[in-house]
């Protein structure tokens, strides 16, 4: 109710992915909005090196635990995909990185997988992993660990979920699967193909570099507040 009543008021809204525009607008039909999505900062996050002989390789999730689309993608990972994965890839390790996990989750920890709830720069989760993986199936927002992670040169396996509204084309800038066994299969060929590797590290960062990079999320922004102020003046 409240959101309707203020979206109705405002010179200019402004919605921050695709789904959100489009449910703003099916509930006020006549609603104008504009699309600035969320971004991160490519110069704090900079690009990994790439360590193609590296022998013990990380698979690294990231989530705040208090929303449950988290919750139920971790609980995916270790009971579904990480098995699958373990199997092919002996020496591998998984490594989830988040606060506030609950007691369920702090159990899936084992010599193999690595919970941790207070690592003080996200960025050293990023430098020491090999790929992220993020099972989400829940809507709603922007996935800031795959644009930081694609900023960091870090290879992203997702689900079409997870990178709705990013624009990414699966074997471009990321692998995309809708089950279990597509991620775990999609995980294990990146980690054991150098050329697929370099080529998503290097797409997913050209992709935030021109889509999700501050200044040009700067840019739209200001576009709009001008308009907004030249429509209150006129």
């Amino acid at each position: 109710f409240w959101e309707k009543k203020f979206w109705q008021t405002a010179s200019r809204v402004v919605a921050m992915s695709a789904a959100d525009k489009k449910i703003m607008q099916t509930l006020t039909p006549r609603l104008t909005v504009d699309l600035v999505p969320n971004g991160v900062d490519t110069e704090f996050f900079t690009r990994k090196k790439i360590e193609s002989v590296k022998k013990g390789k990380v698979i690294l999730f990231v989530g705040n635990f208090k929303w449950l689309q988290n919750r139920e993608a971790v609980t995916v990972l270790v009971k579904q995909i990480w098995p699958n994965i373990k199997k092919k890839l002996p020496n591998i390790k998984l490594w989830i990185v988040g606060r506030f996990p609950t007691y369920d989750i702090q159990r899936f920890s084992s010599p193999s997988v690595k919970i941790s709830s207070d690592i003080e720069d996200i960025r050293d989760a990023y430098r020491l992993s090999d790929v992220l993986i993020a099972p989400i199936y829940g809507p709603g927002g922007t996935r800031y660990k795959i644009l930081e992670a694609m900023a960091a040169g870090l290879p992203v396996v997702t689900t079409p979920t997870g990178i709705e509204g990013l624009g990414v084309e699966h074997g471009r800038e990321a692998l995309v699967g809708i089950n279990p066994s597509d991620l775990a299969k999609f995980t294990i060929q990146l980690l054991t193909d150098v050329s697929l590797y370099t080529k998503l590290a290097t797409n997913g960062r050209k992709l935030v570099e021109k889509k999700f990079n501050w200044q040009t999320i700067a840019d739209s922004l200001d576009h709009i507040y001008q308009k907004a102020i030249y429509a209150s003046q006129n």
